[in-house]
């Protein structure tokens, strides 16, 4: 939860950078960058994150996510069904 909010979705940010925030904003602090590699690993193979190579440094930057809604085709099917066959 912590690793998410400290990112954005247009700002590559670096390892240092995101130890920076999440210790500044919730007091958290790792002892390393290797303590905290293993979340980030993890939320980039969720597709939460994605992760580039800059400058021979890693960053990171929130993965903007599409989400479909099955009840929008359900309500869309109602809205055909004739008014004397609804009940």
């Amino acid at each position: 939860f912590h690793i998410i909010k400290v990112l954005d979705y247009e700002e590559w940010v670096s390892m240092e950078e995101i130890l920076r925030r999440v210790n500044e904003l919730f007091g958290i602090t790792y002892q390393n960058e290797r303590s905290l590699y293993p979340y980030l690993k993890t939320l980039v193979d969720a597709g939460l994150l994605e992760a580039s190579m800059v400058g021979g440094k890693m960053k990171w930057r929130k993965k903007n996510l599409l989400i479909s809604i099955a009840l929008l085709e359900d309500a869309v099917t109602l809205a055909e069904v004739p008014l004397d066959h609804a009940q």
